[in-house]
């Protein structure tokens, strides 16, 4: 595909990875403003990532396992034992303020108190 803009002749190759169509719906959902120049130019660069991309799809994966997680992380589970803890009457007292057992503290949504 040759596009001629202003006095400079661009050369893409004739497979596009990303169609003019496709480009063109990205360009409009990112609400970019470029000029005709500057769509040519990323167009083609995108296309020229997108190709190194495609070496993956030469590999033969059959055997591996997908990821769920490109580390080796596990969850550390404790057993649940209940232990002495404070008492209601010790938890609350330091707090500045307190009703019917519970803290009270100033409102965070609204004018509340």
């Amino acid at each position: 595909m040759i596009k001629i803009l202003s006095d400079k002749l661009h050369i893409m190759t004739t497979k596009q990875v990303i169609t003019d169509a496709d480009f063109a719906k990205l360009v409009k959902m990112t609400k970019l403003t470029l000029s005709d120049e500057e769509k040519v130019s990323i167009h083609s660069q995108l296309d020229e990532a997108l190709k190194e991309v495609e070496v993956f799809d030469e590999l033969d994966l059959k055997n591996v396992v997908p990821l769920s997680h490109p580390g080796s992380l596990q969850n550390i589970m404790r057993e649940d034992v209940v232990i002495d803890s404070f008492t209601q009457d010790e938890a609350l007292s330091n707090a500045n303020a307190k009703h019917n057992g519970f803290f009270m503290v100033s409102g965070v949504l609204e004018d509340q108190t």
